[in-house]
């Protein structure tokens, strides 16, 4: 019998993905964990702080529906040059109890487990967490800031802790943050060391407490783990096909609705102009004072001859690339360029050579120097993106002054 029989409407559809079979087992399980305050294994001390470390672990935090948490909590001895980890103490390490079970849940477990017992005996305690959202949230509720809403993940650890510090007393809290994930090697003195080795031994306990589970809960782990990945996979095709469906369905619609309309590609056409305004053949006294009067010489000679004999009525589009490798063939010369600020001519410059230039800056130059003679001799020169007219002409210094000087394109 195919698969897809038994399968009930809410999933073939609507497509609504169903829980896996073991689900119900799963969160009966989950909350008959114990939840009962184990008593720590040695007291708090009653002089002076109590360095404690905290922290929370889970395994497959990604995976909701069966992922599982931990928590654990180590007393460290006071940060002496001559402390010792033989007297470091695993106060507690148990598994998270209840349904939701996460990283940061755990991590506020712990918390709250060691400020529970602080309060029950008033001993002060030092409070070590790689975690950042607990320390805010904890410095919040030692100056009484911090708001417990009952509509809030965790609401239910906020308010034991917000109670058991003020049994206790804010002056008796603090909360500090450690880096986690660091190695001994990286320690820089003996307050560093101090600190990660006490932050890796409370993950290990944490680690440690989340894997000693009884055998036959790890057996009704796995085969919770492969129904809910058969669960979660045949939602996954299901929902795959209603989507192809759908856009079959679509392409179908608009296959029967759409006409065949002839249209017609509407090409943008960029007009062609140029004049020479007022200029007839003078120097350019404003460019030659900016760019300097040997580059202004060797272009209006270059100009001059390319532009000569030319009706105007024959006017095509040139890139300034075409044209500034046309003046290079011409001279020999890189034309203007750029150094501190400063521009040179290389013929004036033996020394210089333009290996630390690249062609796309040196044609930026060029065409700064022909916008600034243009603009200076008024004369009209049609600029505009597009695509040179290069299709029936080669640009060989022979023929290239047979297209004239046009419209030129930003290549």
């Amino acid at each position: 019998m195919p698969i897809w029989t038994q399968l009930p409407p809410a999933l073939t559809l609507r497509g609504w993905a169903l829980v896996p079979p073991t689900w119900q087992q799963w969160i009966t399980t989950l909350a008959a964990l114990p939840d009962q305050v184990l008593p720590p294994a040695q007291p708090l001390g009653l002089e002076g702080w109590n360095d404690v470390f905290t922290d929370g672990s889970c395994l497959w935090q990604s995976a909701a529906c069966y992922r599982l948490a931990s928590w654990a909590v180590v007393l460290a001895p006071p940060c002496r040059s001559s402390w010792t980890p033989e007297a470091t103490t695993v106060l507690c390490a148990s598994v998270l109890a209840g349904v939701c079970q996460t990283a940061f849940r755990a991590e506020v477990y712990a918390v709250a487990y060691i400020l529970h017992w602080a309060a029950s005996t008033g001993a002060a305690v030092r409070i070590w967490s790689d975690c950042l959202g607990v320390v805010n949230k904890v410095k919040l509720a030692c100056k009484r800031q911090l708001r417990v809403a009952i509509n809030r993940p965790n609401n239910d650890l906020w308010q034991w802790i917000v109670e058991s510090i003020e049994q206790l007393g804010p002056e008796k809290v603090q909360i500090r943050k450690v880096a986690a994930h660091r190695t001994l090697q990286s320690a820089t003195n003996t307050v560093d060391a101090w600190e990660i080795f006490h932050n890796n031994y409370v993950d290990n306990a944490a680690k440690l407490a989340n894997h000693a589970r009884p055998e036959q809960f790890w057996r009704q782990w796995e085969t919770h783990v492969q129904e809910t990945q058969v669960a979660h996979n045949l939602a996954q095709q299901v929902q795959a096909l209603h989507v192809a469906v759908g856009r079959r369905h679509v392409r179908a619609d608009t296959a029967d609705d759409r006409q065949e309309v002839p249209t017609t590609r509407v090409t943008r056409e960029f007009a062609t102009a140029f004049s020479f305004g007022q200029w007839h053949g003078h120097a350019f006294p404003q460019t030659s004072r900016l760019f300097g009067g040997t580059h202004v010489v060797r272009v209006v000679q270059w100009f001059q001859a390319r532009t000569e004999g030319v009706p105007l009525t024959d006017v095509r589009w040139v890139s300034f690339a075409q044209l500034y490798l046309d003046y290079q063939m011409c001279w020999g010369l890189p034309g203007p360029l750029r150094v501190q600020n400063q521009w040179v001519d290389i013929q004036q410059r033996p020394h210089l050579t333009t290996a630390g230039f690249s062609f796309r800056q040196q044609l930026k130059w060029f065409r700064q120097l022909l916008k600034a003679m243009w603009k200076e001799a008024a004369m009209v020169v049609g600029m505009a993106q597009c695509r040179p007219d290069t299709n029936d002409h080669c640009f060989c210094a022979e023929c290239f002054g047979s297209l004239g000087v046009t419209c030129t394109h930003h290549c």
